[in-house]
């Protein structure tokens, strides 16, 4: 319900400056969520070209983002 989703608080598990970055790297590779999943998972080597697995390994995850997003219980 609406009510819900407004008590519902925002929570951030990257830090600002992560973020920003992370939004720059996909501003630059123009395509969106759905159309990028495609390319990785079909390895679409039209699209993967070596500057953007480099950019997409630069917003890939850390070992230490991974383990705090498993063990966010939600609270």
């Amino acid at each position: 319900s609406e009510e819900k989703k407004e008590n519902m608080a925002k929570v951030s598990m990257l830090t600002p400056e992560r973020t920003k970055q992370m939004e720059i790297v996909l501003g630059k590779l123009k395509l969106n969520f759905g159309a990028m999943q495609e390319a990785l998972f079909l390895c679409d080597f039209d699209f993967l070209k070596p500057s953007v697995i480099e950019s997409l390994n630069i917003i890939a995850p850390t070992p230490e983002e991974v383990k705090s997003i498993k063990e966010f219980d939600g609270s």
